[in-house]
């Protein structure tokens, strides 16, 4: 009968003690308990990696979420760490985690639960991450405090300096903005009263952790303003103009600018330096890249070989089975090679005739008109040198090859990157037009000399002045018909017509040229008389 009333008294103490630690829970800060599970809400803070639990040091403002399971009840919290560094669990009591790693903090809380619950599992994690307020510190009206916290890099502070610059610009046009000249890399980090060297840039290239930290509580950073640079020039990735560290060499140079092209001769470069103000040049062996050390406003030119493996082409388009590019050994590949690289010619093409123009040709054509207006604008030695300047940039004229042995000659030239070719379409025809009786088409025959071509279409008429021009078809060039040989298929024959002036257009010129006469003598006479009349 005892044993029956002890076990009983067992039950009610236990049922008891669980509805009391429940209550006592419950009365408790704002923790919450629960028999089921709970939501745990995890700050959504964008990560480069996981979190690594023995590097991550536990501080104010970072969020656990705890779980306690025992016998008869489950127990979730959401707690925090305190302003003083330590962690207040219901029941249990604190326990202090600041500066701990996260293994190290939840093995302290994993234990001091245990001490209360020897009988419970306990679960622990992260939830939140802590922020912290750093010092900025620079030569402009974004230094100050900002906020940030452990997952976050110095180029991240970096960035939203450039923002509060920007938006702040917006509004005030008066703000200089820093985009261009705030500096990443002579960022000075100082951590527990020693300085780091951050240099953004480089860790955007090689990935060095130590070039751009991730933040802690009580870290200030000193930014700088542009000032020194490097230039690096010829055959590097990224040839450019790049801001100047102190110590930096060769090798790191080089690195930075995305190392040597195909084409570099990676055995020695040439830097140029002052020395006071005198410019000198020096050869650096690759040997002593590693070792040499840059001063500020150097230069490196790192030469190429020329033309080492670069294909030149050559297009060719029109009647030719496979058109495009093709690459040419210049000097030595013909147009007779270009065209049997593309299959040869079409069964549509005309085998007598061919242009020829280096692609270049275009651009400049495209851009006529602009230089035509810069060369009437500059300064000329003579209008010698004016007319060439002028005439030079306008004739952009292909070569034109028109029967069978100007076309034989133009199949054995040598080409060069660049040419383009066209080989056009057989056009059997002639095109009368102009002073004639019937302009239009009419077949084309070799044998037919230009006075059957005009007979056949009913003659010149009345109205012409016998100026008769033979224009090429493609290049439009204008040849008098007294110097052609023979006309060739496509060729259009223009019979010049006479312009007839009606009376009263005759009347009107008569009256402008006489208004014309007329002022010119008033001028005659007014420079007379001024320069001391007729006497």
């Amino acid at each position: 009968m005892r044993i029956v009333f002890f076990l009983l008294f067992v039950v009610i103490s236990n049922i008891f003690a669980s509805f009391n630690l429940e209550n006592q829970f419950n009365n408790l800060g704002s923790s919450s308990i629960k028999t089921e599970s709970l939501k745990q809400n995890f700050l959504s803070e964008p990560l480069e990696s996981l979190i690594n639990p023995d590097e991550y040091t536990l501080g104010p403002g970072d969020g656990i979420y705890l779980n306690i399971v025992t016998a008869n009840q489950i127990v979730n919290l959401n707690l925090f760490i305190s302003p003083i560094g330590d962690i207040l669990i219901p029941v249990v009591g604190t326990v202090f985690v600041n500066g701990l790693t996260i293994n190290e903090g939840f093995s302290a809380i994993r234990d001091k639960c245990l001490d209360k619950y020897n009988d419970s599992n306990i679960s622990i994690t992260l939830s939140k991450i802590k922020d912290f307020k750093i010092q900025v510190l620079g030569p402009f009206k974004e230094s100050g405090v900002y906020i940030s916290n452990p997952v976050s890099r110095v180029s991240d502070v970096y960035e939203q300096i450039l923002r509060f610059n920007n938006e702040a610009s917006i509004s005030d046009s008066s703000i200089l903005s820093l985009k261009k000249i705030l500096s990443r890399r002579n960022i000075i980090l100082e951590r527990d009263s020693k300085t780091y060297p951050v240099d953004i840039l480089k860790f955007s290239i090689t990935g060095e952790e130590e070039l751009n930290p991730f933040l802690q509580s009580g870290d200030k950073i000193f930014f700088d303003l542009l000032d020194k640079n490097i230039t690096i020039t010829g055959g590097v990735k990224a040839p450019g103009v790049y801001e100047y560290v102190e110590g930096e060499t060769v090798s790191s140079m080089i690195e930075l600018a995305g190392g040597f092209t195909y084409d570099a001769i990676d055995q020695q470069i040439e830097i140029s330096r002052f020395i006071d103000t005198n410019l000198r040049s020096e050869i650096i062996s690759k040997e002593n890249f590693n070792t040499m050390i840059l001063n500020a406003q150097d230069l490196i030119n790192v030469k190429v070989k020329n033309n080492y493996k670069k294909h030149k082409l050559v297009e060719i388009k029109g009647e030719v089975l496979n058109p495009g590019f093709y690459s040419v050994e210049e000097g030595k590949t013909t147009v007779r090679d270009i065209i049997d690289k593309a299959g040869g010619y079409s069964s549509l093409a005309d085998r007598n005739k061919i242009s020829i123009m280096n692609s270049t040709s275009f651009d400049e054509k495209s851009n006529l008109d602009n230089e035509s207006t810069f060369l009437y604008r500059k300064e000329f030695h003579d209008y010698i040198h004016k007319s060439y300047e002028i005439n030079e940039l306008n004739q952009l004229i292909p070569i034109n090859a028109y029967g069978e042995i100007q076309v034989k000659k133009i199949l054995d030239y040598n080409v060069y990157d660049g040419y383009f070719i066209e080989i056009p379409k057989n056009f059997p025809f002639i095109e009368i037009s102009g002073a004639i009786k019937y302009p239009g088409l009419y077949p084309f025959s070799k044998d037919k000399s230009l006075n059957q071509y005009l007979r056949d279409a009913g003659g010149i008429t009345e109205s012409e002045t016998n100026d008769i021009y033979i224009i090429k078809r493609g290049s439009g060039q204008r040849i008098n018909y007294k110097n052609i040989d023979k006309l060739d298929s496509g060729d259009i024959i223009y019979i010049v017509q006479k312009i007839n002036l009606d009376k009263n257009t005759k009347l009107e010129n008569s009256i402008m040229i006489a208004n014309g006469i007329t002022s010119t003598l008033s001028f005659i006479i007014s420079l007379i008389v001024l320069l001391g009349g007729f006497n």
